[in-house]
Order: structure tokens, then sequence, then C-alpha cells
């Protein structure tokens, strides 16, 4: 809440402070009410139940000790000025406690008790700040600040309407109410609403004197809850139901979970890095990981979706860790085949830790899909570099490959919406409320673009190394590079690549030592080739597949990885 837009804060204070005022003068009608004591405290529990049908906890506590606060003194109240006036002589009778009584208690502790028990244990961790019983629960220190906050915003609100009702049923004269409200404005909508309701006639004891008056009361009265409750009827049917749960088959068997297996037996093993290791220390890593990797392989075989858990548990199941070692060990092992000569075995092996990349983001959320892309990168990055290596045949078969796996990919538009209804589901009415919230104050915080500028980007990388691997077959060819990339249609590529920034051609230049080809970038500006580096910053440059790179000194500790 705290890094929301001024905008966005103001408005949800407006609608707490509104629902607060409802609450409140429920609760002075429970309170100084002469119907029934039990219709009346169910009426005021019917209304607190509403927080239910969203779970919305902290409101229900917020409510509840308002209503708490507020009830209980003036009930006390009512039974002391009945006694007096019965002590006094009058006719006036003030109740005695019955059976009847003894079981509606019953009643009203029974649902209390029925609705505490199916709270979440953490939001009984906060009413147990509230109620001074830290020490038996043993609380979270989160769970702590976050009861005593909703407690102390509940015991605020109570004054607040105790301090209202003081001032909107008293008999003092008008200017003088008005005076106390001023110094007491937060009671302000509540105070309003109770001047209307005893101008109307609704808490006067007997009929008004000023007709005009009354009947204008009753007008402003109207116009005065139906701009208080109506928004709040609004707000309240949008966020109050929660998105359905897309509907999702998982495949029997399900490739995620051998790649998550494979990827769990990589926790406590350290994997060497591809550029600085030895052939040695390579190979005896990859040996020890033969059954990781075959486990890994018999994954991507197979369809792979991942179970996306709509709740908070499912980022656990990310493991990012543990996946990236898994790619680094694909790496790995196609690095050994290029020190050995086995260049089919290399592209193998990274063309593994690319379908990895995609096998572990179908299906997820937005995070499975970034994460996807980095262990994707892993093995285009490694092609990127063994390119120069490969023949005419090896190009060509890479090509068919990668344009199959491009051909593959998921919607981003699918990621999105997943991933919408994860948060939702997972962060509640709060994070409902705050969207809606945003949308109407056009501060809508959710960063669409930055997450299309990063899927352009991977699949700016793809198109590049594809069609750099078709330049290399065309000039093998016929001797030289194309003059341009329309010569490559349709013989060694489908269709000319398009770059995804801008909608135009990738840009291929010809010059003195051979041939430019990059993509212009998330700043659609042709740069001349100046990149900024694939993995940095999102804001500009253009996108080339070769990239200086700094190179770390090597390891020679073998025993590292044996």
């Amino acid at each position: 809440m705290f890094l929301l837009d001024r905008e966005v804060l103001i408005l949800f204070w407006l609608l707490l402070a509104g629902a607060g005022s409802v609450v409140g003068v429920v609760a002075i009608w429970a309170g100084l009410g002469r119907t029934f004591w039990f219709w009346r405290i169910a009426a005021l529990g019917a209304v607190l139940s509403l927080t239910l049908v969203m779970s919305a906890y902290g409101l229900l506590l917020i409510f509840t000790v308002q209503s708490v606060v507020v009830v209980a003194p003036l009930m006390a109240f009512r039974i002391f000025r009945r006694r007096k006036e019965a002590s006094d002589g009058n006719d006036a009778r003030w109740s005695q406690f019955t059976i009847r009584d003894l079981l509606l208690l019953t009643v009203v502790v029974a649902v209390v008790s029925a609705v505490l028990a199916s709270m979440p244990p953490q939001n009984w961790e906060g009413w147990g700040y509230i109620l001074g019983l830290s020490t038996l629960l043993q609380p979270r220190p989160a769970s702590a600040i976050i009861g005593r906050t909703l407690g102390i915003v509940g015991l605020i609100f109570g004054l607040s309407t105790l301090a209202a009702a003081g001032i909107g049923l008293t008999r003092r004269r008008l200017w003088l109410r008005l005076i106390v409200l001023v110094v007491y404005f937060p009671a302000a909508l509540m105070s309003g609403w109770l001047m209307l309701l005893q101008a109307s006639d609704y808490f006067a004891r007997g009929p008004t004197e000023h007709p005009r008056v009354r009947r204008t009361a009753r007008t402003a009265l109207v116009l005065l809850t139906l701009i208080v409750v109506v928004p709040l009827s609004v707000v309240y049917w949008v966020i109050a139901i929660p998105p359905r749960v897309p509907e999702v088959v998982l495949p029997n068997p399900n490739g995620y979970d051998d790649l998550a297996a494979a990827a769990g037996e990589l926790k406590n093993m350290l994997v060497p890095d591809a550029d600085i290791a030895t052939a040695a220390q390579l190979k005896a890593f990859t040996t020890k990981c033969q059954p990781v990797l075959r486990k890994a392989r018999i994954g991507l075989g197979r369809d792979c979706k991942v179970p996306v858990t709509y709740g908070l548990p499912s980022l656990e199941s990310v493991r990012i860790q543990e996946t990236r070692s898994l790619a680094r060990t694909f790496a790995a092992e196609g690095k050994l085949a290029e020190m050995e000569g086995r260049t089919d075995d290399a592209v193998e092996a990274y063309l593994d830790a690319i379908r990895m990349g995609r096998a572990w983001e179908c299906g997820g959320l937005i995070i499975h899909a970034v994460l996807g892309w980095a262990w994707e990168r892993i093995g285009m990055a490694r092609l990127a570099e063994l390119r120069h290596s490969l023949t005419t045949k090896q190009c060509r078969e890479l090509i068919a490959t990668l344009e199959s796996l491009n051909a593959g990919r998921e919607p981003l538009e699918d990621y999105t919406a997943r991933d919408r209804v994860w948060v939702e589901l997972s962060f509640g009415w709060l994070h409902r409320l705050t969207t809606l919230l945003e949308r109407v104050t056009g501060a809508d915080q959710w960063d669409q673009q930055a997450f299309e500028d990063g899927d352009n980007r991977r699949r700016a990388y793809f198109r590049l190394l594809i069609t750099d691997l078709a330049i290399r077959c065309y000039e093998a060819d016929h001797g030289k590079p194309p003059g341009a990339l329309g010569d490559l249609a349709p013989e060694y590529l489908a269709e000319v690549p398009e770059d995804p920034f801008g909608g135009e051609p990738l840009v291929y230049r010809l010059d003195a030592t051979g041939y430019l080809l990059y993509s212009i970038g998330p700043d659609e500006t042709d740069d001349g080739g100046a990149s900024d580096s694939f993995g940095g910053s999102l804001a500009g440059g253009d996108i080339l597949l070769d990239e200086p790179e700094e190179q770390p000194a090597p390891i020679d500790d073998e025993s590292l990885w044996e």
C-alpha cells in the first residue's frame, strides 16, 4: 500500500471511511435501537459478514473492534438510563435477562466461534495481539504489526462513531454541534447522517414542528445514502467475486516432473563454468551427472506443462538455482563435446538447454516465462559462438530445428492472463481493490511494456541466429553473402525475418569486413550496431549476436567437480 500513488491512497481511504461510516451507523442503531437486541446484533453481524465473502479478515477485524467499541457503551448507557427512569417511578421498564436471551446469546457465541475457527492462522495471530494473547499464540512479527495496526484503526473508527453519536443525536443547538464537529472532523459523515435521521423524525420521539424541514432532511438523507452506498456497492461487487481459475489438463506423464526431479538432484552440486573450466573438469562433472541428464532428457521427450497452484505456494515450485544449474549442466556437456570435436553432440546439448527453457515455462506464470527465457539464453549464446564452426549441412539442420522451436512458442497473452488470475487469488481483495483504483485513476503499475520488451528481445535473438545461419549457408553456396535479406527466401528461410522492434526487417548491411546484422532494440532507434549488451538495460542500444564479454581467469582446482 505504501507504494501506491497518492490518488489511489486517497480513494482507498475514502472508501474505507465510507464503509466504516455505514458500519458505524448500524452499530449505533444496534446499541440504541428499540428493536429486540438479538435482531439488532444479527443485523450488525450480517453487515460484518460481507467481509467474509471476499475473505477480508483485516476489514473484519477493523469493523469488529469498531462495533464492540460502539455497541457495548451505548447498550450500557441505554440500560442505565432505563434503570434510572424505572427507579424514578416512571413507567419505563428495563429488560430482564431471560432464558430466551440466554439461548439466543448461545446462538450468537456459536456463530462468532465458527467464524473465528474458519479464519487462517495468521489472522488468529493478529487477533491474539489485540486480545493480549501474544505469549500464548506466539505470532510472527509481521502478524503482530498488522494486527496492532488494524486494531488501532478499528479503535479510531469506534471512537469516531461514538463522537458522531454524541454530535448527531444530541438535542444541543445546531451551531454548537457544528463547532464540535469541526474539532472532531473524522466523524463528519456519520454525524451528518445521524443529524438528517434526527431531522427526518427517524430518531425523534415525536413529530417535527417543521414539516418542510422534515421533508428536506429526508430528501438529503436519501441523496447522502445513495452517494455513499452506491459506490461502495459497485466496488464490493467488483472485488468480492474472485476470478475463475483457468481449467488446465496436465499431461500424464508430465515431462515437467522429470525436469524438476533432475534439477533437484543438482541442488547441492557445483556446476563448472563452461567458459573457464578445463576439459578434465568438464568431463569429470558431466560423467557424474549422466543420470541427471538422462532423466532430464526423458522429460524433454514428453509433453511438459507447469502445474500452477493459484496461490503463494506456487512460487515455491520455481526452484531458480536448481533449474539454472540444469541449464548450465547442458552447457557444460556441450562445451566438453566442442573441446573433443563432437560438434553434433555440442549442438544437441545446447538445443536441449533451449528446450528445457521452453518446457520450464509452458503453461506457467510470468516468472516461469522469464526464467525460461534465461535458461534458453544459455543455450542460444552457446550456439551463437559455435555457429562459426558449423558446416552448411549442420547450419541447415539447426535452422530447421530453431524454426520449429520458435513456431511452438506460447502466446505472451496467455502468460499475462494466468499471472493476473494468480496475483488476484494470491493477494486477495486488497489487490483487486487497488488494481481497480489504479485503473480508475490511470495509475496502473503493471508494466506490460517491460514484459513485452523482454519477449521481443528473445524473439529478436532467435531470429538473428536463424538469419545468420542462413546467411552462412548462402555464402557457402554462392561464395559471397547475399546482397539483401530478401535473397534468403524461400530457399534458405521461409520468409524474410522481421525485427520484433518496429516491425521492419532486421538490419542487414554489407561492409569491408563482411556483413553486419542486428535488431534496433526496444528504443526502436538504429544505433548503427552499437549494443548495450543483450543482458543489460532494457532502455536502448541495438541487439547483436556477438558481444564482447570480459573473460574471467580459469580455475585450476579440478577436484571441485569430481
